[in-house]
């Protein structure tokens, strides 16, 4: 029986990383269950399970340290916007932007405010704090990746050593 290596980084129940190996049959078997859960759910159930997913992926890009993989704001916006089957111009309409600003928000070519933060937070239950904090990761990224070496010189010991 060929054994497949599952790395569970949220751990059993989401505590702690943890590692199983269970063969492909076992992991058949698993997801086998888990889609005759998702069949018994409503199609209310089963938006809100999709919409908190794309949350636990935005959390889970903030959290991982990976400058080679920026992922706009505005791709989650745009998950966001196929999962829940709405066209751009109604949702743009919907927030009182521009259809134009709107699809620059989703291509990454404009940066979401404040206030576009405070309104897709209420929409999809998503604080507003977590998309201006993809931003500014995002931002930081890029800044840093551009100019690397600026900010090379600005070290705790070199402060130091003029006193």
């Amino acid at each position: 029986m060929t054994k497949k290596y599952i790395v569970n980084e949220g751990g059993i129940l989401g505590f702690k990383n943890s590692s199983e190996k269970i063969s492909a049959e076992e992991f058949k078997l698993i997801k086998a269950e888990i889609d005759k859960l998702v069949e018994k759910q409503t199609p209310e159930q089963r938006l809100k399970n999709k919409l908190t997913s794309l949350k636990y992926k935005m959390e889970d890009y903030l959290e991982k340290n990976n400058p080679d993989n920026v992922v706009a704001v505005g791709y989650f916006i745009d998950e966001l916007l196929k999962i829940l089957e709405i066209k751009n111009k109604i949702f743009a309409e919907f927030i009182e932007v521009s259809k134009y600003d709107l699809s620059k928000i989703i291509n990454g070519r404009k940066k979401i405010n404040n206030d576009m933060a405070l309104k897709l937070g209420h929409i999809f239950s998503i604080k507003a704090d977590l998309w201006i904090d993809i931003q500014n990761k995002n931002e930081l990224l890029m800044l840093e990746k551009e100019d690397s070496n600026k900010y090379q010189k600005y070290r705790l010991e070199d402060l130091l050593a003029r006193r």
